[in-house]
């Protein structure tokens, strides 16, 4: 039993890693166009998004017990991507573009 919530719990780390970084590269690309330094803006936006996607993959293979390290990790990339979609839909549906003109 405790392998398999592990296994789920990866995954839902996964999809907030995905919509952490996928919002977050969405509100970016709202505030750069009103930005004095865009490619600051761009740049910190890029390493504190990473740092935060890399370190909960660590998490997920390191933290979780069990010898099933790679098949967390490939969970938690699922459930990333599956953020990725949500945040996707949530864009399309609320107007969608970030650039607004």
């Amino acid at each position: 039993m405790g392998e398999s919530l592990n296994f789920v719990y990866s995954f839902f780390i996964g999809i907030a890693l995905g919509v952490l970084f996928f919002a977050g590269l969405w509100w970016t690309l709202q505030k750069v166009v009103e930005a004095k330094s865009s490619p600051i803006l761009i740049l910190v936006s890029w390493l504190v998004r990473m740092s935060f996607a890399l370190y909960g993959f660590y998490a997920v293979t390191v933290f979780f017990p069990g010898k099933n390290g790679l098949l967390l990790l490939l969970t938690a990339v699922t459930g990333f991507l599956v953020g990725r979609f949500g945040v996707n839909r949530f864009v399309h549906r609320e107007g969608g573009h970030a650039f607004k003109s």
